[in-house]
């Protein structure tokens, strides 16, 4: 709908102007009777378009639109006139006025230029519309872009080979420093269903009051997060970034310690990167920095975060280069032998020579990653099914979930180990229980046949020598003989009920020697099979 303001210094003019628009597309909002008034008017009502006369006392129709447009471009003038002469439309035009109409006004021409005005601005307002929509989604493209970009080098330490030709693309970073601030959720899981919906809704809002602290402080370039942790990375102009940093970083420790005072089943920390020169090529390691940092909680469990330092990380760099894990070998062999109690007493005997040998921040946790890798390694030897999936591999959260003691850390990996063990000893037992229903099956439906230990091993997926060994352990007896059993058994039932000639129930039952039937029936039943027919018919 257009909003009209008419403007002209004779009444009987406006008074017209408003009979001649029929245009149902047009509202006439105000009038004006000057120049002056009607400035006053278009910044009151802020109208689509003004129709004015030219000439009027005060401020004349094209000084009015000269000033007018400066402060409201986006008014469109339709200018009515007495006069022919060409200066005046030249004047108007370079103005930029919609509409140059000669008194006296004609009904058909003014709604004409009105309706073609309207249909002008609904077309500016589609254009408008979809370059918004374009822009928004150019925005939501690159922030997609910009997020798989710092998730992928917080998961690998570097950066996708093809996003690094063109990082510099994806953020602005001129005259700005760099920061990363990571956050880690440890967390004992052994709340109700309402109270850990609960505990996860403080968590999300902390993380969201952190999250426009960041935006209030500094430029969120990209931030994204998982049940586990949270990733910020932020730029600020040069000049202020130290003070804006302290600031910002202030702020995060006191949101960080209202929510771990209100609890005792969850703890956030949170770790930041120093301050580094704004290039692309410096957000892996400021990426780094911040998760390095944020592995120093073990030691100092009191910060609420953590702020990556150089003396603190060489520290730990020279611990790690004289390690030596003689330990490895004795845990492998311990899962893979199923070995529980030497798999605990191993774990628990490292972790506390360890503690008791190394308090640089970081080293609890390097050995905790060592630990879960010997661990996971080892886990994937154990026997399983060629179509099941392989074992879940353990994280640190999954020890650290605990607690943070050391006693605590310890007690939940051997946890860890002896349930992972006790799975894999049930899964061994359940498959080896089904391999024998699935042999005696086998035995069932093709007893007849000229099958062998080796066929049925096969069938089933084993080795001919561990199937035998297994088959005679779970069932007491040897497969041959077991075989020779069912056979039997099912000559017996067709002696009892058939009329068959001996020879050809001995064939039907997989015995081609007729000697070797009566030879194996005897053995089995202590009577031929003629005698056993007798007795029974």
């Amino acid at each position: 709908m257009l909003r009209i303001i008419i403007a002209d210094d004779e009444f009987d003019i406006v008074e017209l102007c408003r009979a001649l628009i029929t245009y149902p597309g047009a509202k006439i909002v105000g009038e004006a009777c000057n120049g002056i008034d009607l400035l006053k008017k278009i910044r009151e009502l802020n109208p689509d378009v003004v129709i004015t006369d030219i000439c009027m006392p005060g401020m004349t129709g094209l000084e009015l639109i000269e000033r007018a447009k400066q402060e409201f471009p986006a008014v469109n003038f339709i200018v009515m006139s007495g006069y022919t002469e060409f200066q005046y439309a030249q004047t108007a035009l370079r103005f930029g006025v919609w509409d140059y109409l000669l008194k006296p006004l004609k009904k058909a021409e003014l709604n004409r230029a009105l309706e073609k005005l309207d249909h002008e601005l609904g077309d500016r307002a589609e254009q408008r519309q979809e370059a918004a929509r374009v822009q928004n989604e150019l925005q939501e493209s690159m922030d997609i872009l910009r997020e798989q970009y710092v998730r992928t080098v917080w998961e690998t330490g570097h950066t996708p080979t093809r996003s690094q030709r063109h990082g510099g693309e994806l953020f602005v970073l001129d005259n700005a420093k760099l920061q990363c601030v990571t956050f880690c959720i440890d967390s004992n899981f052994t709340a109700s269903s309402d109270e850990a919906g609960s505990l996860v809704n403080q968590v999300s809002d902390t993380l969201e009051h952190i999250r426009a602290l960041a935006q209030e402080h500094s430029t969120l370039l990209s931030a994204f997060s998982d049940h586990l942790d949270a990733v910020c990375l932020l730029s600020y102009s040069a000049e202020q970034a130290e003070s804006e940093s302290e600031t910002l970083l202030r702020a995060i420790r006191q949101e960080i310690r209202s929510l771990n005072s209100v609890n005792h089943l969850i703890h956030l920390t949170g770790a930041a990167s120093k301050l580094l020169d704004g290039d692309t090529e410096n957000i892996p390691t400021a990426v780094e920095q911040s998760k390095t940092a944020l592995k120093w909680r073990l030691e100092k469990r009191q910060s609420s975060v953590l702020v990556f330092n150089e003396q603190t990380d060489a520290a730990l760099r020279e611990i790690v280069m004289f390690y030596t894990g003689e330990w490895e070998n004795l845990l492998s062999d311990a899962v893979e032998h199923m070995n529980t109690d030497s798999a605990a007493a191993l774990i628990r005997r490292v972790w506390s020579k360890w503690e008791s040998e190394n308090i640089v921040p970081g080293s609890r946790y390097f050995l905790l990653e060592q630990m879960l890798s010997c661990l996971n390694n080892a886990a994937e030897q154990l026997p399983r099914d060629e179509q099941a999936r392989a074992p879940r591999l353990l994280e640190p959260f999954d020890v650290l979930c605990s607690g943070y003691s050391c006693e605590e850390l310890a007690t939940r990996f051997v946890e860890l180990t002896a349930q992972m063990l006790e799975n894999c000893r049930q899964f061994v037992q359940n498959r080896e229980n089904n391999v024998i229903r699935q042999a005696k099956n086998f035995v069932t439906q093709h007893y007849a046949e000229s099958i062998s230990l080796a066929q049925v091993a096969k069938h089933v997926c084993l080795s001919t020598s561990y199937f035998s060994t297994l088959f005679k352990t779970e069932t007491g007896v040897g497969f041959v003989e077991y075989l020779q059993h069912i056979r039997i058994e099912q000559a017996k039932k067709l002696l009892k009920t058939s009329k068959m000639r001996i020879a050809d129930i001995a064939e039907k039952v997989g015995y081609r020697d007729i000697k070797f039937f009566n030879k194996i029936f005897v053995k089995e039943t202590t009577v031929t099979p003629s005698e056993y027919r007798k007795f029974y018919s």
